[in-house]
């Protein structure tokens, strides 16, 4: 099946299809995308799906994900503080 990633707009990269089976896992999913994406490492990256962060360990199937759909590329979002 062929799916859609659309990166967001900070990370400078431009949309990208991939072709998962129905089911791959999302971690398997990021793993196709860092061979066409080698800007960024894979482990600063997520999938955003209907609103929600897809977790590594589910699948395309369970998430209800199907052919033609698109998810969403972000940079995972880390803190940073430091306390004193």
């Amino acid at each position: 099946m062929r799916i859609t990633i659309e990166p967001e707009r900070t990370l400078g990269i431009e949309a990208i299809s991939v072709d998962p089976n129905y089911d791959d896992t999302i971690e398997n999913v990021m793993c196709l995308i860092s061979l066409k994406i080698t800007t960024v490492s894979s482990s600063e990256l997520e999938l955003i799906y209907n609103g929600r962060l897809l977790p590594l360990s589910t699948t395309l199937d369970k998430q209800n994900i199907r052919e033609g759909h698109t998810l969403q590329l972000k940079r995972r979002r880390t803190s940073c503080c430091t306390l004193l």
